[in-house]
């Protein structure tokens, strides 16, 4: 029981172990590796034969900092200029589910998700004269065979009783 548990949490724990360690690391500004002595001597040389180049890639050039201060991104089709305090359409999530439990997208004709084969099950338990395999077929969109080799070889997690072992008549055949 408690080897079960301990799987359970630590299959819980882990992934949030490792979302706090990477957001903690992200938090750093990271560090560039170190030079190899031979590279930084190289690089000590050309800085010494090079000054030139060296002070104009470090330079700051007004201009194009001014250049890209003006430049503007426009909306073709509004020719409005964007920014990114721009409102959209988009709605803001209703809950916080996992996204295991979360549908994503739209499921295509003939397919069904996890979440929607639970329901399947759980219809067709509820009232089976209501939820016939065709009427379960037209609802998600099935094929009717393919649904009802799905009812018939595939059912949802069931907790069944342990069967009682006969027993034999005599005692004398054990031996």
């Amino acid at each position: 029981m408690g080897a079960g548990i301990s799987r359970v949490t630590r299959l819980v724990r882990k992934p949030l172990e490792t979302h706090r360690r990477v957001e903690k690391i992200l938090e750093k500004k990271p560090k560039p590796a170190p030079k190899h002595p031979s590279s930084e001597a190289a690089i000590a040389n050309a800085q010494k034969h090079n000054e030139e180049l060296f002070k104009e890639r470090d330079r700051k050039d007004d201009i194009l900092l001014g250049r890209l201060r003006d430049f503007k991104i426009m909306d073709a089709q509004e020719g409005k200029p964007i920014s990114g305090e721009q409102e959209t359409n988009r709605k803001l999530p209703i809950s916080r589910e996992s996204s295991m439990s979360r549908q994503v997208g739209v499921v295509p004709k003939g397919k069904i998700t996890s979440v929607q084969l639970s329901e399947l099950f759980a219809k067709r338990l509820e009232d089976p004269d209501e939820w016939t395999k065709y009427k379960l077929a037209e609802h998600y969109k099935l094929d009717k065979e393919a649904l009802s080799s799905v009812l018939k070889y595939y059912s949802d997690y069931t907790v069944v009783a342990k069967a009682e072992l006969p027993r034999p008549l005599n005692p004398s055949v054990l031996g």
